[in-house]
């Protein structure tokens, strides 16, 4: 089957932020069994994929030692976690069951993460990620899914069963990873000021050979000009080339010309007869030629 492109002109989650605003403003005066309810209704909100402004209240830490604490670990792994990370506490936190929209929405939070750690994700790694079984049509329900509500961008390549990956919104992120993100982006910025140190050194040597190109036009053109100049005004700078009389060539006193040929083709340039000098002379051969040629006419006698 041919690939299918799904793009999304905006990549964000500006209205997710503003909804879960209102649940903020919620949670300032909710405890326990308000707040454990507020966080099922956030966590099935389809448009909020990011947590931390809600997690971060303290209302909702005040469940941690409670017996809402499942609930509050229910919402951290929604900010934090995969499919997996619920599937391994679920019996361990006691964790709640997850509502049919919650599932979906764990699975294309799942996804977000593949999408930040894999340019290009195989089906494969998609089943064993989502736990769906080698279900590839609900694989690309949700691919498609994320795509449309602006959380993913990329491609469905059918024919070799994977995803291509071109960008995915942001997750919350674990204080303990800040260190981990500050590494990645110091060595980025590494990379990229010696990149451009290269620029510029190279930069540097397209200046020089650039000028030192001009300079050497200009010495032709004084040069071509000179020449040029002598030419019109009669003066006959040069030696003769020889076998013309008085060709153009020689080039005495006047260094450099070696190239010089290449301002007057077919002018016998450098000697060797037919030169400028010898155009003259030969035009008046020819005419004596001609002229002693012709064969005398008899003129007849009076008798």
């Amino acid at each position: 089957m041919p690939s299918i492109t799904i793009t999304q002109e905006t990549m964000n989650s500006d209205a997710g932020a503003g909804a879960l605003e209102q649940f903020t403003i919620l949670a300032k005066g909710t405890k326990g069994n308000g707040c454990a309810a507020l966080i099922q209704q956030v966590l099935s909100t389809r448009k909020i994929v990011v947590f931390g402004e809600l997690l971060a209240m303290q209302s909702m830490q005040a469940l941690r030692g409670t017996e809402h604490e499942p609930s509050l670990k229910l919402l951290e792994i929604f900010a934090y976690g995969t499919y997996a990370d619920y599937q391994n506490q679920r019996t361990t936190a006691n964790l709640p069951e997850l509502t049919t929209p919650q599932l979906r929405k764990l699975r294309l939070l799942t996804m977000l993460t593949l999408a930040h750690k894999h340019e290009s994700i195989p089906y494969a790694t998609l089943f064993q990620a989502l736990g769906l079984d080698g279900n590839v049509r609900e694989v690309e329900d949700l691919i498609i899914e994320a795509i449309y509500m602006g959380f993913l961008s990329g491609r469905l390549d059918q024919r070799r069963g994977l995803f291509r990956v071109k960008g995915a919104v942001g997750r919350d992120v674990r204080l303990e990873d800040v260190e981990g993100m500050i590494g990645k982006l110091r060595k980025w910025l590494g990379n990229a000021e010696m990149l451009l140190e290269n620029f510029e050194e190279r930069m540097r040597d397209i200046h020089a050979g650039r000028a030192e190109l001009q300079q050497q036009r200009h010495k032709y053109v004084q040069q071509f000009e000179q020449v040029k100049t002598q030419l019109n005004t009669g003066v006959q700078p040069y030696r003769g080339g020889g076998g013309g009389g008085g060709g153009v060539g020689g080039f005495d006193g006047m260094d450099g010309y070696d190239d010089i040929e290449a301002f007057f083709p077919g002018e016998g340039v450098g000697g060797g007869g037919g030169g400028v000098g010898g155009r003259r002379k030969s035009a008046a051969e020819g005419r004596f030629k001609r002229k002693s040629n012709r064969e005398p006419t008899s003129r007849p006698r009076n008798k």
